[in-house]
This record gives structure tokens, C-alpha cells and sequence, in this order.
């Protein structure tokens, strides 16, 4: 009888560590025998799901005993060793890293020193899920993705960490950020924004408040009012032009809007000599 059976469910072999979440490979590990491991300092995160046996994990020096339901993160380019308590000891494994991984993490009660939580019976589907489109055609690692992506949604769910609200705050106002950076030159309004990152108009505005103490619009406002500082300054565009490339809906309004937070025009703004691009501030 074998004392130890390994099943590798699929796996990216593009590992980019630049992308929003990369998965690098899943699989199943089952010992029957009693078993010491000691991990080697990889570049990705691993995460261990328990789902018979005990054991212990040491990492940075603090031992975790481990029983099924348990999951156990594994930071990249960390030393970590488990030995099994009970045997047949079963667990999935999980290789994956990504820029967006800080964030997801801040949300959760993992961390480097305490990396384990409990989480009974909620990650097998999402892992398991992993295996039905596994291979190497886009979509297939799209769905394995995206199974990474529900995994870390329950873990989310599921965790008491502190300052989670406050992170989350950050995220959407973030969120729309980028939004109004990639479309401030269309006619995109506070509504488009909100609908951008799932909240209703009330609450962005509440979350702006909170975050910048100026509502969307006033941001919205005030980023393109940047743009066109630095058209009027960089370019011979007319002021027409640099209305419509800034996202305002006419010249007309583009100057009004300019002159009330500018104090002038931006025909006249154009010609000064000390011309400087100054961060505008828009506070009504």
C-alpha cells in the first residue's frame, strides 16, 4: 500500500507576477504514514486545507496543530515544516500569488504570524471546482481563476479581522479612482462611477466624504480641471478642444467652470508668463 498519494488538478503555467491573481497549481495529498515536510522559499503563496488527520505546522518559530476544516497560508519565500499527528492525513494545496493579493489578504485574519484559520467545509467546492476546466485554453483559466477568486470571497466572509470596513472603504474609492482616470474625457457622470463599483450614488458619496472630504462630482470636477491645466500649459490645442479631451460637456461650460475655481478664464490663464500647474482645489 502506498504511504502517499499526490493528485495535481491543473495548473497556469504563465506565472506573472504582475497580474491581478495568478494560479499556479491545485492539487490533493493524501499520507498514510506519519510524514514530516519542510517547505522550500518559493516566490508564491501556498495555502493547505485539511480534510482528515492532525497535525502541526511551525513557521516563524509559533506551532499551529491542525485538524480537519483548518487552513494554513503559506507566505512566499517562507520556511515552514509540518509533521503529521494522526494518520490518513489528507489535505488540498493551493499555489497561487498576484498584485492583488495584499488587499484580499488585509481582509482576512490571516497573517505571517498567526497563518492559520478555521474554516469548515466552505473551500472544498471552490477547490475542487478548480479541476473541472483544468488545462491551458483561456477559458479553462478563467474558471480556475475565478474559483480562486469565490475561495477568497469565503475566506473574506469569514473573517473578523480588524480595520476590515476601513480597508474596504479604500478599495471602492480606489476602485473609482481608476475608473474616472481610464474615462474622465467621456461624459461619465456620478452615476456611471457608482454603477462602476457596485454601490448606490448616497453611498459613494458617503464613502468620499469619509475618505476625502469632497463629494465624487467635486473629485470628478477637480481631475479634470488637472487635465486642462495641463493641456492649456503643454499644448496650442483651443479651449474647445481641451473642453471636450478634459470630459466637459461644452467650451461654454468648461470656461465657466474653470473661471469660478481658476478666478479667470482659461484664454487669459494661458498667456501668464509664471504659468505653474498647481494642484486645484475645489472645497464647495
Amino acid at each position: 500500500m502506498a504511504i502517499y498519494e499526490k493528485q495535481n488538478y491543473g495548473f497556469l503555467t504563465e506565472r506573472l507576477y504582475n497580474v491581478s491573481l495568478n494560479l499556479f497549481s491545485v492539487g490533493k495529498n493524501t499520507y498514510k504514514k506519519p510524514w514530516h515536510w519542510e517547505s522550500k522559499p518559493v516566490e508564491y503563496y501556498t495555502l493547505h486545507y485539511v480534510l482528515e488527520g492532525t497535525g502541526s505546522y511551525s513557521v516563524l518559530g509559533n506551532e499551529f496543530h491542525t485538524k480537519a476544516g483548518d487552513a494554513v497560508l503559506i507566505y512566499p519565500n517562507s520556511l515552514a515544516t509540518i509533521d503529521t499527528f494522526t494518520i490518513p492525513y489528507i489535505f488540498h494545496w493551493v499555489n497561487f500569488n498576484g498584485a492583488v493579493l495584499k488587499d484580499l489578504l488585509k481582509n482576512t485574519d490571516f497573517t505571517k504570524e498567526s497563518p492559520i484559520m478555521h474554516l469548515p467545509d466552505c473551500l472544498v467546492p471552490y477547490i475542487e471546482k478548480m479541476t473541472e476546466k483544468q488545462g491551458l485554453y483561456p477559458y479553462q483559466q478563467s474558471h480556475m481563476i475565478g474559483c480562486l477568486y469565490l475561495l477568497f470571497s469565503e475566506i473574506i466572509e469569514r473573517s473578523s479581522g480588524s480595520g476590515k470596513d476601513e480597508d474596504y472603504k479604500k478599495l471602492y474609492v480606489h476602485k473609482a479612482f481608476d475608473y474616472i482616470s481610464e474615462n474622465y474625457y467621456f461624459n461619465i457622470s456620478v452615476t456611471d462611477i457608482a454603477g462602476h463599483v457596485g454601490l448606490s450614488r448616497s453611498h459613494l458619496y458617503r464613502l468620499f466624504m469619509e475618505e476625502l472630504n469632497m463629494s465624487p462630482l467635486q473629485y470628478l470636477t477637480q481631475y479634470r480641471l488637472e487635465k486642462s491645466l495641463v493641456m492649456l500649459k503643454e499644448t496650442d490645442l483651443s479651449v474647445s478642444d481641451i473642453a471636450l479631451r478634459a470630459g466637459f460637456e461644452s467650451a461654454y461650460y468648461f470656461s465657466r467652470v474653470f473661471s469660478k475655481y481658476m478666478g479667470q478664464a482659461p484664454s487669459v490663464f494661458r498667456k501668464q508668463k509664471d504659468f505653474h500647474l498647481n494642484h486645484v482645489e475645489i472645497t464647495e
